[in-house]
């Protein structure tokens, strides 16, 4: 039995961003960029988002003060470090390669910190630092759990020294045997299943390791759902929204996965919630630093009016908690 909750574990970053013309500023991040558009696409139906991470004393206040903009949201679960927060560097002006250095201060969430995504309809885990959650204690959650669970790949396939570094993760059969759905961008999911050049191969290797579907994010190009059908592989691709310029490409992955995990709750069929993806992630792109997605605020109507696709998001029911249908 499951409640109207939608988990999102990970971690909460200071961010330092230099954009790809050289300006810098500096904000919170990590999970935020999940919890802020998937709170906005939510707003209204009954479902509430509770995001499940460590951050210092020194930054909590700020985080709760951008989260309170959206009122169905639970705070609860963010979880105070006496280390304080995890700080990523963040430099786009390598020509679209994002160069990222990161000093590591919060320890790994267990199983106790977990407790309440047990229950929950669906659990959205973004591997922000690669050491936010242990692997065991995510099995454990799959055990108990009988929500969606979906995993951004990100981190996981990088090194946690600085700078880091693309990694292959020896356990990588193990992450995709956990979730449902796992999505990554074309180098993170040949990093991680240890294919790196050959994204296909790694894509294969996730599905038949126990990953229910896999979802491939490749920028202007679009996206791409690999699913397995008997022994083959089968792929359906979404484009991209255009975007005149991109103003900060920060959380536009995170964003993306968000809309998808919204969408599906909301009754979207799996490509048009991906479609969903590409749209708000090309509304992320428009706007710089993190509480700029406080003006998400009643992004799912205005997505259901700009496209016939999104329509049903028009229809959540307000107050119950239940996906239209």
């Amino acid at each position: 039995m499951t409640s109207p909750v939608v988990a999102v574990i990970g971690t909460v970053n200071r961010d330092v961003i230099v954009t790809a013309e050289g300006a810098e500023h500096t904000s919170l991040g990590g999970i935020l960029y999940n919890v802020l558009p998937l709170v906005a696409l939510l707003e209204d139906t009954g479902l509430r988002v509770a995001p499940i991470g460590r951050l210092g004393a020194a930054d909590r206040d700020e985080a709760l003060a951008l989260l309170r903009a959206f009122p169905a949201l639970d705070p609860g679960g963010l979880i105070v470090d006496p280390a304080g927060t995890n700080v990523s560097h963040l430099d786009y002006r390598g020509g679209g390669e994002r160069i990222e250095h990161v000093t590591m201060n919060v320890a790994s969430l267990g199983s106790e910190d977990l407790a309440a995504a047990a229950s929950a309809r669906a659990v959205l885990v973004n591997m922000i630092s690669g050491r936010d959650v242990s692997l065991a204690a995510l099995e454990a959650l799959r055990a108990a759990c009988d929500g969606t669970l979906y995993l951004d790949v990100q981190a996981l396939a990088r090194t946690t020294d600085t700078p880091r570094r693309p990694r292959a993760d020896p356990q990588w059969a193990r992450w995709a045997a956990v979730f449902d759905v796992v999505r990554g961008n074309e180098d993170e999911i040949g990093w991680i299943a240890g294919t790196e050049g050959d994204v296909e191969a790694g894509v294969r290797r996730l599905l038949r390791a126990g990953a229910g579907e896999v979802l491939l994010t490749s920028g202007a190009r679009g996206a791409a759902r690999f699913v397995l059908e008997g022994s083959d592989v089968r792929r359906d691709v979404v484009p991209a929204v255009p975007v005149a310029r991109v103003a900060d490409p920060t959380g536009c992955g995170d964003s993306f996965l968000s809309a998808v995990v919204a969408g599906r709750l909301l009754g979207l069929a799996p490509l048009d919630s991906m479609a969903l993806g590409a749209w708000l992630a090309a509304e992320v792109a428009t706007r710089t630093g993190l509480s700029s997605l406080r003006e998400l605020r009643g992004v799912r109507k205005r997505a259901a009016a700009a496209d016939a696709r999104f329509a049903a998001l028009a229809r959540a029911p307000e107050g119950t908690g239940r996906p239209p249908g």
